[in-house]
């Protein structure tokens, strides 16, 4: 897995497995990469940034994103 940042700097990226999260009401099941943990420090508060996530192999068709 790769990341890249636009108007931003990566701090962090961790997957988290997702047995490790003891909640399991609304729990998604079937996680391809299980979950991913992003941190990105901008200089300019208010600004937008724009990451792009880069897979080993294409996602499902059904994939679905949460934030």
């Amino acid at each position: 897995m790769g990341i890249t940042a636009k108007n931003g700097d990566l701090i962090s990226l961790t997957i988290i497995d997702p047995n490790t999260i003891p909640e399991r009401i609304n729990r998604l099941e079937n996680l391809v990469y299980g979950l991913v943990n992003i941190i990105i420090k901008t200089n300019n508060p208010g600004d937008t940034v724009t990451i792009t996530l880069y897979f080993p192999k294409p996602m499902p068709a059904e994939a679905d994103w949460r934030t």
